[in-house]
């Protein structure tokens, strides 16, 4: 069986000094068929870049068209032209300089941003911004919200982008001789996800990073977090939907309700794991671990705000987590109690709030982020 010759160019740049990540480099065109057993933390290239691996992962970069049909579960994609058409594809930002076009997959994304943007009709899932500057029709996506919409509705736009690496559009941008470039997403071949139908009352988006709502020098023992902010009735993130009537009050949680305050997948590690440290809860007590209580508290405070007098028993174990002041407790309760919140929703029959839900995954953020 003959094979096409393998030439290795002196171009080529290969960090594999990480037996957990590999990165690549090179100015020329790149078609990636294996990245060697190891996840791929990232990948430059000065040409077009075609990916089939099992998925993409890490940040892909390309100043020509990067092309998959694989699944997705990366930092950021980027290059003046992007086709995706893997069965799921999570990214913290999909931007290009030209367009994007994204066949019928289930999508998990902060950021979708390009002059361009078409996404197949069939297309499903959770874009918190999509930003683009032609018409692109109806979709299946929850979320969806424009940059300006975004920052009317919550703030921080521009630091939502900077704190994903992506750069807003031009002004008086051009987009003429894009949109009139043929196109057939139906060529983008690939298996619709079979999901079921998910309900608007449950419908969380990625809000702004954690450095806007809190920062350690504004907390003194007290809220960072105004007291009003829960009260804006004006406001359509506070808007609560009813529950249609044939509302399924089955205790099993989806991947979206799950995946609220799932952190975003960074770069693999750059060395071996060492072994975990002793317990936190046996550490002293310094001034980093008091403040990151302090903002643990300030956020537990304005979920239990939401819900005024009558706090769900999982918000009650939450308080009680946070006041313990053990810092292992907190790392492993959070997602249980979450999980509970959104059963105990389900069962009354009642929306969470968007507020509250945001509050979770900036608690979750913070976790992550822990002294």
């Amino acid at each position: 069986m003959s094979h096409p010759p393998l030439t290795i160019s002196r171009q080529l740049e290969l960090d594999l000094s990480d037996p957990h990540s590999l990165t690549l480099r090179y100015p020329g065109d790149v078609h990636l068929s294996q990245t060697f057993g190891r996840p791929l933390a990232g990948v430059f290239v000065g040409g077009d870049l075609t990916m089939d691996l099992p998925e993409v992962t890490g940040t892909c970069a390309c100043d020509g068209v990067l092309a998959t049909s694989s699944d997705v579960d990366a930092i950021r994609l980027t290059g003046r032209e992007l086709h995706l058409s893997g069965g799921e594809i999570r990214a913290r930002a999909l931007s290009a300089t030209e367009r994007i076009l994204i066949g019928p997959c289930k999508l998990k994304v902060d950021v979708i941003i390009a002059p361009v943007v078409h996404i197949h009709p069939e297309a499903r899932g959770r874009v918190t911004v999509v930003e683009c500057r032609n018409d692109r029709g109806p979709t299946k996506i929850r979320g969806e919200f424009s940059l300006t919409e975004y920052e009317e509705n919550f703030g921080g736009a521009m630091e939502f982008l900077a704190g994903r690496g992506v750069q807003p559009l031009p002004k008086n941008l051009d987009i003429r001789e894009i949109v009139e470039r043929p196109y057939d997403l139906d060529r983008v071949e690939v298996q619709a996800t079979e999901e079921p139908e998910e309900l608007d009352a449950l419908d969380f988006v990625d809000l702004e990073p954690i450095e806007d709502i809190a920062d350690e020098d504004s907390f003194d023992g007290v809220s960072a977090l105004p007291e009003d902010a829960l009260e804006d009735e004006d406001d359509p993130a506070t808007e609560i939907t009813a529950l249609p009537e044939d509302f399924d009050d089955d205790d099993t949680l989806n991947d979206e309700d799950v995946g609220i305050i799932e952190p975003a997948q960074g770069l693999p590690p750059r060395a071996a794991t060492p072994p975990p440290p002793p317990p936190r809860s046996d550490a002293p007590r310094t001034p980093q671990t008091k403040a990151w209580f302090l903002k643990l508290d300030a956020l537990v405070t304005d979920i239990e705000r939401a819900y005024d007098r009558d706090l769900p028993d999982p918000i009650r174990v939450l308080r009680s987590v946070v006041d313990s002041r053990q810092t292992e407790q907190v790392t492993h309760r959070l997602d249980a109690v979450w999980t509970d919140t959104v059963k105990h929703h389900r069962q009354a029959r009642t929306p969470v709030d968007p507020r509250v839900a945001h509050r979770f995954r900036v608690l979750s953020d913070l976790v992550e982020q822990q002294p």
